[in-house]
């Protein structure tokens, strides 16, 4: 699944992302165990289902309530692993166009 730009966002889903701050979120994504192996499943596991599926609805991943805790570490572990490196060389490119724009009004911090 691709991550809508903010141009197709609803309202109703720009009102849900600004009323985060980091402390929704870290009360939101309290671990309620420690993981047993370092991988992301062992991981996802470690969140209560409620937290999951708040986790899946931030990052625009369809998964039911009615679903197993188990279903839905499996389609979030998906998601992340086929998004990631999509998301990363977004960044990267972002990242790399605001050092351009940033060069090109002080071109002696580049010679």
């Amino acid at each position: 699944m691709i991550d809508p730009s903010l141009d197709i966002l609803t309202v109703s889903e720009l009102s849900s992302i600004k009323t985060l701050t980091i402390q929704s979120v870290l009360d939101d994504f309290k671990l309620k165990a420690t993981p047993h192996n370092p991988n992301l499943k062992s991981l996802l596991m470690c969140y209560r289902k409620e937290a999951l599926i708040k986790l899946a609805d931030l990052n625009f991943v369809e998964v039911k309530k009615s679903w197993t805790k188990n279903q839905i570490t499996d389609t979030l572990s998906n998601h992340i692993v086929h998004s990631i490196e999509d998301r990363l060389l977004s960044f990267q490119k972002e990242s790399l166009e605001a050092f351009v724009k940033f060069a090109h009004r002080d071109p002696s911090i580049i010679s």
